[in-house]
């Protein structure tokens, strides 16, 4: 058995972040923010907003890549199928998936038929998706993976409701307990106002007072970041 210090473990494979939003706020084109991505698509009308305009009007001269390539996946066969080929394409860095949310409802949409009790199906997409996600932490791209912000009601120690939190959406509770302990960055897109009172959009990295999960385990970003990700990868790493 080797000990070591805390200091000298590294981080395995590439950098693995969660962001939620809203609809509407543009977390799809965030990915013009990145060196070399590619965007495994699960939702049909995902890449529309990612036009040269849309993306030099949000952006400027501030954007990393105007053409995105994207491969369209809407069954669990084929997101599958391109995580086994992208995963070792060297032409990509980072690897988006567009969205988890939807990879959710595919997954209980085909566990469904399965089982006499739907509960019992929505167990089985949990499992999936805890054993996707897990097999991807040692994965060497980077990956992104982008949720719908949905409401969760949150409880104190005893049991009690304490609030309303948005977290990032998935089919059944059982997953939205627990993705924050399988990743340890996630964080939420939103409308936040800057230091000269203008309002801007940022990423949220923690939670502070407000009703937006979000956290950064390294402690190393602000709490509201520029909704630029290879400027908060180069932080990251």
């Amino acid at each position: 058995m080797e000990i070591k210090s805390a200091s000298a473990i590294r981080r395995v494979g590439g950098i693995k972040i969660a962001i939620q939003a809203a609809a509407g706020m543009g977390k799809t084109m965030l990915t013009a923010t990145l060196k070399k991505p590619i965007i495994i698509l699960t939702e049909r009308t995902g890449a529309s907003s990612l036009s040269l305009k849309n993306i030099k009007a949000v952006y400027g001269e501030s954007a990393v890549t105007t053409k995105i390539p994207v491969v369209e996946a809407y069954t669990v066969a084929e997101v599958e199928e391109a995580v086994a080929k992208l995963s070792k394409d060297k032409r990509f860095d980072t690897i988006v998936f567009d969205s988890m949310s939807e990879l959710s409802k595919m997954l209980l949409k085909e566990a469904i038929p399965n089982y006499k009790n739907k509960l019992q199906a929505y167990g089985d997409m949990a499992d999936q998706v805890d054993e996707f996600i897990r097999s991807l932490n040692s994965c060497k791209k980077n990956i992104v993976f982008l949720f719908h912000s949905v409401a969760s009601e949150s409880y104190d120690e005893e049991g009690d409701p304490i609030g309303t939190v948005m977290v990032p959406g998935f089919e059944g509770q059982k997953m939205k307990a627990d993705f924050p302990f399988l990743n340890g960055d996630i964080f939420c897109m939103v409308n936040e106002f800057d230091d000269e009172g203008n309002e801007k959009r940022f990423l949220r990295t923690r939670q502070g007072d407000t009703i937006h999960y979000a956290k950064n385990r390294s402690g190393g970003l602000k709490e509201l970041e520029e909704p630029h990700l290879e400027k908060i990868f180069a932080k990251l790493k």
